[in-house]
């Protein structure tokens, strides 16, 4: 796979973080009230139950930079895509209220820095004139992971107790495939270059993309390396 074939396989596997994002945070909306009956919680127990996903992704995408310098924005996201995996088995096999809670923190916590690292991975990998139109691929996952979200809700609305627990159930299937097509992608170029010097590597994942702009990319990145370098040093 060569040329943009490559390159939109690439950029729409890591993008496909978003539909997990999208996806979680509208199903979310179809199980707070069989959750409260459930496990007869409060007013007060089931918003902190509820919310629990969203300060994950808060400590998330603050914390996301530094497993995405030291790790990579491809390893990084595939623990996200675990992360988000481990989540939703636990979350729909919860027994308790608290359980259910430290499982929807972690997904919160992987899906907040996937938010931060992914568009980082797309406008590193993606040529010049094309960042902007591969980044929205990112966008469009997150609203088509809602569309979804939805239509599983409607589906499952009417299963009695357990409808809520095959929700989450559900939200494996697509965290496990994110998890198995992002070993399938290659690292930045990018982070090759500027956290590991690499310049062999980053070489023939840009000549797979497009042979002809390779030594100006790795000119662009190193320039902007030396630029960031400069430019703490005056700090």
């Amino acid at each position: 796979m060569k040329g943009k074939s490559f390159l939109f396989f690439s950029t729409m596997a890591v993008a496909f973080g978003g539909f997990l994002f999208g996806f979680d945070t509208a199903l979310i909306s179809g199980v707070k009230q069989p959750i409260q009956v459930c496990w007869q919680l409060s007013d007060i127990s089931l918003r902190w139950a509820m919310s629990m996903a969203l300060i994950g992704a808060v400590f998330g995408a603050l914390f996301s930079s530094i497993p995405a310098n030291k790790f990579g924005r491809k390893t990084t996201l595939f623990w996200t895509g675990t992360l988000c995996f481990v989540s939703a088995l636990g979350s729909a096999l919860s027994q308790d209220v608290n359980s259910f809670m430290f499982f929807r923190f972690i997904s919160g916590f992987g899906l907040g820095i996937c938010c931060f690292t992914a568009p980082k991975y797309i406008s590193e990998i993606s040529p010049t004139g094309m960042k902007w139109r591969l980044i929205a691929l990112f966008q469009f996952n997150i609203i088509f992971g809602v569309i979804v979200a939805f239509i599983i809700i409607y589906m499952l609305t009417d299963m009695r107790d357990n409808g809520w627990r095959w929700m989450f159930g559900v939200e494996a299937v697509p965290a496990f495939v994110y998890a198995i097509i992002l070993l399938m992608v290659p690292r930045s170029p990018h982070w090759l270059i500027v956290k590991k010097n690499d310049l062999e590597k980053a070489r023939a994942i840009l000549a797979r993309i497009d042979p002809s702009t390779v030594d100006s990319t790795i000119s662009a990145i190193q320039e902007s390396r030396i630029m960031g370098s400069n430019s703490i040093r005056s700090k």
